[in-house]
């Protein structure tokens, strides 16, 4: 039997511990990196190699079948991607294999313009990246007529690499104005966004064709990534919306679309689905029940935070409210600290090597 399929309770955990759901969305050494949604290859390695040592890696459908008869395997750990980011393929899955530890990819199914890049991707290439930006934008969205003014300089030259979103107040006015239209794109239609993205790329003097290293995974590599039993597909939606702010119709659309066309492409029930963002005030109520009549057996949420004790999966957890806790590109000290913190423990207790699927 494969422990960490199965989520083997060993004892090192209190029987209230719980569980915790992982969220990551890329693996990959980004130059830039501004939504922290990056964990290079050598600290994802790390990760997997604590888990394996210190907690219980399982599947999250095996999680939720345990949360389904109430009860969760103690210091259970699954590890999620949301998007549907290439390097899910190409960088994730072969280290998943390297340490046997299985993982749910959640893909946004990008029916039209899987050429182009996540709008915040765009978003970056464009604004962070550009060497010289015009001095003066206008643009409409939603009817609103916006106007910005670059002054200070910063036009001139692209944005420092190690800039993130969490640093505080922006110190460039390039800064300011990515995150205002960040801030603004999030609860557009698709349509509109892409339209202002064009919009944005012709006043910059950029390319619409998106960055090879920021691809999104093409129907076969749905099929390929699906065709390792190590690594479940989930549904994420068609276009990566705010939910919350679609029409009734206009959301089971999006949930019911995005399943249908993978069990098309893989040929195999979708049992699982991640609200966009998915943090409070992205979904509702109405959402998680329209996810459970468009036939899916769970949801998963975020808490928009690092693994904290208020994270964790328990046998009260409502399967389409499912918490996940959010990892950084953190070393391995980092990490394990993070789960130390999440369960309250000084200290977790080294447990035996995983010998093998057949142990």
């Amino acid at each position: 039997m494969n422990v960490h399929r199965e989520c083997q309770n060993i004892g090192t955990y209190p029987a209230e511990a719980g569980a915790l759901v992982l969220l990551y969305h890329r693996v990959a050494d980004a130059e830039r990196d501004p939504q922290l949604l990056c964990v290079s290859p050598k600290h994802f390695r790390e990760h997997l190699e604590i888990l394996r040592r210190r907690c219980r890696p399982c599947a999250l459908s095996h999680c939720v079948d345990h949360v389904l008869e109430g009860e969760v395997p103690a210091g259970g750990v699954a590890i999620t991607f949301d998007d549907g980011y290439a390097d899910n393929l190409t960088v994730a899955a072969p280290l998943l294999r390297e340490q046997g530890v299985p993982a749910t990819v959640f893909v946004a199914t990008r029916d039209e313009g899987r050429d182009r890049e996540f709008w915040w991707d765009d978003l970056e290439r464009i604004i962070l990246r550009t060497r010289s930006l015009p001095r003066r934008l206008e643009m409409a969205a939603s009817g609103v007529r916006h106007e910005w003014n670059l002054t200070d300089g910063s036009r001139e030259a692209p944005c420092a690499p190690e800039w993130n979103v969490q640093m505080g107040d922006p110190p460039t006015e390039r800064q300011a104005l990515y995150l205002h239209l960040c801030r603004l794109l999030r609860v557009l239609g698709d349509c509109e966004r892409r339209e202002i993205l064009d919009a944005l790329c012709a006043w910059a003097g950029v390319s619409r064709q998106g960055r090879s290293s920021h691809r999104v995974m093409m129907p076969d590599e749905w099929r390929e990534l699906a065709d390792d039993a190590l690594i479940e597909i989930g549904a994420h939606t068609v276009s990566h919306p705010v939910l919350s702010e679609l029409p009734v119709a206009d959301q089971f659309a999006e949930i019911m679309g995005s399943r249908q066309r993978l069990e098309q492409e893989l040929g195999r029930p979708v049992r699982g689905f991640a609200y966009p963002y998915g943090c409070r005030g992205d979904f509702g109520p109405a959402t998680a029940a329209m996810v459970k009549n468009a036939g899916l057996a769970y949801a998963c949420a975020n808490t928009g935070r690092p693994p904290h004790s208020g994270g964790r999966v328990t046998k009260d957890s409502d399967p389409y409210r499912l918490p996940r806790v959010l990892v950084r590109d953190w070393d391995g000290d980092t990490f394990e600290r993070h789960l130390r913190e999440a369960w309250k423990l000084a200290d977790v207790q080294e447990r035996p090597r995983h010998v093998g699927a057949g142990a």
